[in-house]
């Protein structure tokens, strides 16, 4: 009875979680389409938002009648797997990119936006197509046969991998956040606000290593217990399953998003003819990019305020 009423908020909870994702990464995306003026950043939130958009389509794909069918469960694993690795790679893309970006000031990685996406999103497709295949007595995917084959895929695609994502982009945001500081320092030396400045660039290694952590906590209970790890599963089934809403409003809801937002909900004229002004301004060089004003939760906007 206990079990059976713990199933029943473990869904209510999960499906709560997926549909606040759903909403949260379509409203992302509805702003960064719509948005008047782009800047370097935009095509990456979009990728970002459509993997998030993709993820909670997918974790929904237990909940549709199969008749318990093999290939269908392997099809889901491999989906989950490939969608997890590409929202890696693609972090970390993100955090090289504002790398180059801002710390070293070169604007050609903007040219290998989408090449990257493609090659990541091939690279993914090639780690993962490996659970798709099924073994000789129909019952599990050739890497789910074995605990021993299980085990040597999760160590080196969430372990090892998930490990290196986190310390590379927490070295990446690092140096981006002392960079913005110290630019911001310069210009306003008497303002304390910002010594603190930034938080979002903190966050975002943070946001990973929430997910990274209950990976590699229900990888090694899979590892060294000899039950299933049932109840660290399902605690990270419900962190991936929230993941996307918090993740999507971090990289996407930005100030200046939130400002746009409004405009278009209360629909203020003014605010176009602002942000035209503000991009006429912004292509001279007398203001600092979006992307700038985005990581230092700022808004070029607040110059009219």
């Amino acid at each position: 009875m206990k079990s059976t009423q713990f199933d029943d908020w473990f869904h209510i909870v999960y499906f709560i979680g997926l549909g606040l994702s759903f909403i949260s990464c379509s409203l992302v995306l509805t702003i960064l389409f719509r948005i008047n003026f782009k800047d370097n950043s935009t095509k990456l939130r979009i990728y970002l938002s459509l993997i998030d958009l993709c993820s909670t389509v997918f974790l929904a794909i237990p909940y549709i009648p199969n008749g318990g069918s093999p290939i269908y469960q392997c099809f889901y694993n491999a989906l989950y797997y490939f969608i997890i690795m590409l929202h890696g790679f693609w972090v970390l893309f993100i955090s090289f990119f504002l790398y180059m970006l801002i710390c070293k000031r070169n604007d050609n990685v903007t040219k290998f936006t989408t090449p990257a996406i493609i090659i990541f999103t091939i690279i993914s497709l090639l780690a993962t197509v490996v659970v798709l295949i099924i073994p000789g007595d129909g019952i599990q995917c050739v890497v789910l046969n074995k605990k021993n084959n299980m085990i040597i895929y999760l160590l080196i695609t969430s372990v090892a991998f998930e490990v290196t994502i986190f310390t590379i982009i927490t070295l990446f945001y690092i140096q981006i956040r002392k960079v913005i500081k110290k630019e911001l320092s310069s210009e306003d030396k008497l303002s304390k606000r910002n010594r603190v400045y930034c938080l979002r660039l903190l966050s975002y290694p943070i946001m990973f290593f929430v997910l990274l952590a209950f990976t590699e906590l229900n990888v090694f209970q899979y590892v060294y217990s000899d039950s299933d790890g049932l109840l660290l599963f399902e605690i990270r089934i419900l962190v991936v399953g929230y993941y996307p809403c918090f993740n999507s409003m971090l990289y996407g809801y930005t100030k200046s998003s939130r400002k746009f937002l409004w405009s278009l909900l209360l629909k203020v004229p003014e605010y176009s003819e602002n942000q035209e002004l503000i991009n006429d301004i912004r292509t001279v060089g007398f203001i600092k990019d979006r992307i700038f004003m985005d990581l230092a939760d700022m808004s070029e906007s607040d110059i009219f305020d």
